[in-house]
């Protein structure tokens, strides 16, 4: 994703560039019973939103179990 603000800041037009990745796994257990696991990474780059640049990160671990009735 690559966005930018439509006016100027005090430190110029604001802009974000944005890339993702993720990954994820289902295991059925039985018929009706799977459990599942999945991870996902973001990083940003942005950029004139304040005296420095930024670059956030973020990292996420999911897992869990699904039963159904």
């Amino acid at each position: 994703m690559t966005a930018e603000a439509n006016q100027d800041s005090t430190y110029g037009k604001p802009e974000v560039d944005r890339w993702n990745i993720s990954v994820g796994y289902d295991y059925a257990l039985s018929k009706r019973t799977s459990v599942y696991t999945a991870a996902a990474y973001t990083k940003d780059s942005m950029k004139n939103w304040d005296a420095t640049d930024r670059d956030p990160q973020t990292v996420e671990v999911m897992a869990g179990l699904i039963h159904k009735f």
